[in-house]
């Protein structure tokens, strides 16, 4: 009998040796595409690890789609798409260099290496432009297109028009409510909820809500809703002036008032403590570090107050908890981060072009298809 105990010398995460070893089995023919391979229980007995070992690596050959995972009927080997015809895809984004759709870009150009895919990366604009920019790559022979739009609210008589011509797409990070379409995104109104609830328990009851420069984007309007609804399941009331885009829309003053406050500093100080918000949650990194900067210089305007007034054994320290939603770690010289929702773009861009390919080599047909992934809360002390 073949051993495949993971190899407790061996570096590399034991998740990863059942993966690395499934994988194997699979392209060696053990597992032909259509048929199962064990169930968890029996993986478990013969990889000598924990459940939650293996359905990691259950999501490692899923994400590489190697496996599709039926709930109640068991993990089904997918036919090797590297031996289907070729086809070009356009992926279609408005920046290519910005950290986290570069991350998105880099999970959707491993599967696509991975299935011998043509993948184009091309840079849109908005509104007309992007219409403009995917006619001509359907008209340049394009089988299908990724797009991570910033124009979705503009362009909803265009998407209509691709489905009508039955043209494959696939929208990342933000859909269209009018027209549904194939669409993978992060379960986002959960996910704020989950955020606000943990300041919430922490005793606090005025907390701002930062939505970025973004706020038609159906991912925010997601966020915003569950920050809502968190706040209304405790009894907290909704209050519109703590959702802005930056902390000085929230703390209701802008930045060129802050040379007043070396004459008003004590009064702007007892404002905070009485009527401002307590604690944070910002939609997204960027968010999140612009309000740790927009304080950051705040602070250095009370210190320089107090330093001319003369003034001592005043707390003017502006530590105000933060929890955020991010694609990377968070780096943060003034604000306590409590609690962060990773979101993994790599995960996204993977789903993404795995759903395009199943729809161009007719694996999945009828209504367009949604794929929420999941994000992990981290806690911090």
């Amino acid at each position: 009998m073949i051993n495949y105990k993971v190899d407790p010398d061996d570096p590399r995460p034991r998740y990863y040796q059942v993966y690395a070893s499934l994988k194997a089995r699979i392209e060696a023919g053990e597992f032909p595409a259509g048929t199962t391979i064990p169930s968890e229980r029996q993986l478990t007995e013969d990889y000598g690890v924990s459940r939650i070992t293996i359905v990691k690596a259950l999501d490692l050959l899923e994400d590489e789609g190697l496996i599709d995972r039926q709930h109640g009927k068991g993990n089904f080997v997918v036919e090797d798409e590297s031996c289907v015809e070729d086809c070009t895809i356009a992926f279609c984004v408005p920046t290519p260099s910005e950290s986290y759709i570069f991350t998105i870009l880099l999970g959707a150009t491993r599967v696509a290496m991975h299935h011998h895919v043509r993948l184009q990366i091309v840079e849109i604009g908005d509104g007309e432009e992007e219409v403009e920019t995917v006619r001509a790559l359907i008209e340049r022979g394009f089988d299908g297109v990724l797009l991570f739009s910033r124009s979705i609210h503009l362009n909803t008589a265009f998407y209509r028009e691709l489905q009508q011509r039955h043209y494959p797409f696939v929208l990342l990070d933000r859909y269209c409510p009018e027209i549904p379409s194939d669409y993978v995104g992060f379960d986002d109104e959960q996910v704020t909820y989950q955020l606000t609830e943990i300041l919430i328990k922490e005793g606090h009851r005025r907390i701002a809500l930062l939505i970025s420069s973004e706020a038609f984007a159906t991912s925010v309007h997601d966020r915003l809703r569950g920050y809502r609804r968190a706040l209304e399941d405790h009894r907290i009331a909704y209050n519109e002036r703590w959702v802005g885009q930056t902390v000085y829309d929230v703390f209701n003053f802008i930045p060129d008032t802050l040379p007043q406050l070396q004459k008003t500093y004590v009064e702007f100080l007892a404002y905070i403590r009485r009527e401002a918000p307590t604690a944070i949650v910002a939609i997204n990194n960027y968010s999140a570090e612009q309000a740790n900067d927009d304080l950051v210089t705040i602070q250095m305007e009370l210190m320089q107050a107090m330093i001319n007034a003369g003034v001592q054994a005043i707390d003017y320290e502006l530590k105000i908890p933060l929890a955020s939603i991010s694609h990377k770690m968070l780096s943060l010289n003034l604000m306590p981060l409590r609690a962060l929702a990773m979101q993994s773009g790599e995960t996204l861009g993977e789903k993404a072009i795995h759903l395009l390919l199943d729809r161009l080599h007719r694996k999945i047909t009828g209504p367009p298809k949604t794929i929420i992934v999941p994000m992990k809360v981290q806690m911090f002390n």
